[in-house]
């Protein structure tokens, strides 16, 4: 089921400079939020780069046996 939408000419310029030559709106409109949610799953640390560094920055630490940040500062704030 398709559905219409009334946008000003700025705002259907936005996906038109981005749309590739053999997509429709729908496609790169899809496109652009499949983008959008993988950036925010990236940027919670929940996606699979952030755990992959996250786990290679562990073996290199443990590696070199860094000390973990509590050991070295001291945090009683109190």
């Amino acid at each position: 089921m398709s559905k219409s939408i009334r946008v000003d000419e700025e705002t259907h310029a936005a996906p038109s400079a981005l749309k590739r030559e053999d997509e429709t709106y729908d496609d790169v409109l899809s496109r652009l939020l499949e983008e959008r949610r993988e950036a925010v799953v990236e940027g919670a640390g929940c996606g699979t780069g952030a755990t992959l560094r996250r786990q290679h920055a562990r073996r290199v630490n443990a590696d070199f046996d860094v000390p973990a940040l509590t050991d070295v500062v001291d945090i009683d704030l109190l």
